[in-house]
C-alpha cells in the first residue's frame, strides 16, 4: 500500500483543483483493495467509492462516516469518465485520520467477506452513536486509564472490554483476568462511587469479580478521551478484535463534544487506580424483597469490606 506521505502529496494536488461540477471527485490513481476507488469531492471530503454489490442500506453517522446508494460520480481528472459505486463519505478534517481510515478499509476489502465486513463495521459504529446519547467523558477516560494500566499484563484485556449498559461488568472476564467493574470519581478527596442493586447481585454471584476504583483528574493543558483512545490504537494489534472496537469507538464519538474537548491528566489519573473484590456479605438482597426493583447505591471504597484483589496493576 502506500505510504501517508504519497498521500498527503495527492491531497496537496487536490487543493489545487477547481471543481467545475460539486458533484465531482477528484480521484487517486492509487486503487484499494477490490479495485475500489478513492479521492476528495468539492468540499474536500475523503470519498471511497466501493463496487456498487457492498450495498445493502444508507449506514453511518450523518456529518461524520456515511455510506449511501451506488452514485455515478463524474471524474475530475478526465471529465468523460464516469465512476459508479457506492460512495462512503468520511468527514473528518485530519489527514492522519483520512489515512487511517483508508488503512482500515483497505484490510476490510482484502477479506472474502469484504460485503459483510465493511457493513458491519458501519452497522457498529451506528450502534455505538445511537448508544452513547448520554456520554461521561470523565468515565470513559476513566476506563481506558483502566485497560491501559492492565494491557501489558494481560495484552488482550481490550478485547474484552465491553463498556455498554446492558453488560454488568465493564470488562468481562477471561482466562487471564477477572470480571472488572470500573468506577470513577472526580472527587479528589473521598472515592464514593454509585453502584446498582443488580451490580451487588451480580458481585454476590461472581465471587472473583473486581472494582476498578478511580479519580478523574481535568486538566486544561491534558488529553482528550479522543487522544488517549488513540494511544490506547498504538499499543494494539490491528487483527485484535480489540483494536476494531477502539477505532470503531474514535470514528463513532467523533460528533461528542465531551469526547474530543474534554481534557484530563492521563498519568495522574492513571496512578490512582486502585483494585479489590468487594465483600458485600452483609447486605441481604436473597431472597430480595418482592418490592425491590432496582436501585441505585453510593459506596465508599476505602470502608467497603474486602477479600483484596489478584489483579496485577501497572502503577
Amino acid at each position: 500500500m502506500f505510504s501517508i506521505l504519497e498521500y498527503k502529496k495527492f491531497y496537496n494536488s487536490s487543493l489545487e483543483h477547481i471543481f467545475d461540477d460539486k458533484k465531482g471527485v477528484f480521484i487517486s490513481d492509487i486503487k484499494l483493495s477490490k479495485n475500489s476507488i478513492f479521492g476528495f469531492n468539492s468540499s474536500k471530503n475523503l470519498v471511497i467509492i466501493f463496487p456498487s454489490n457492498i450495498y445493502r442500506t444508507n449506514v453511518g453517522i450523518q456529518n461524520v462516516c456515511m455510506l449511501s446508494q451506488p452514485t455515478e460520480y463524474t471524474s475530475v481528472i478526465d471529465n468523460s469518465c464516469k465512476v459508479f459505486g457506492c460512495p462512503l463519505i468520511y468527514f473528518s478534517n485530519s489527514i492522519e485520520e483520512q489515512y487511517e481510515m483508508l488503512m482500515h478499509i483497505n484490510d476490510l476489502l482484502e477479506s472474502d467477506d469484504y460485503v459483510n465486513q465493511i457493513n458491519r463495521f458501519l452497522n457498529v459504529i451506528e450502534t455505538f452513536n445511537l448508544g452513547n446519547k448520554k456520554f461521561s467523558s470523565s468515565g470513559f477516560f476513566s476506563e481506558v486509564c483502566v485497560v491501559l494500566n492492565l494491557i501489558n499484563n494481560y495484552p488482550s484485556i481490550t478485547n474484552h472490554w465491553i463498556s455498554t449498559r446492558n453488560e454488568a461488568f465493564d470488562i468481562k472476564s477471561s482466562e487471564n483476568n477477572p470480571d472488572i467493574e470500573i468506577k470513577s470519581t472526580l472527587n479528589p478527596d473521598i472515592r464514593e462511587h454509585k453502584i446498582s442493586i443488580n451490580q451487588i447481585q451480580s458481585f454476590k454471584k461472581i465471587k472473583n469479580a473486581e472494582i476498578a476504583s478511580v479519580i478523574c483528574f481535568k486538566d486544561p493543558s491534558g488529553i482528550s478521551c479522543k487522544d488517549i483512545c488513540k494511544i490506547l490504537l498504538s499499543k494494539l494489534n490491528k487483527n485484535d478484535l480489540g483494536y476494531q472496537r477502539v477505532f470503531n469507538i474514535i470514528i463513532s464519538f467523533e460528533n461528542i463534544a465531551e469526547f474530543t474537548n474534554d481534557l484530563f491528566d492521563m498519568n495522574k489519573t492513571r496512578k490512582t487506580i486502585r483494585f479489590l473484590k468487594p465483600d458485600f456479605s452483609s447486605l441481604v438482597l436473597e431472597p430480595q424483597p418482592i418490592w425491590l426493583r432496582r436501585g441505585i447505591l453510593t459506596i465508599d471504597f476505602d470502608r467497603l469490606n474486602n477479600f483484596g484483589s489478584n489483579v496485577i496493576n501497572e502503577y
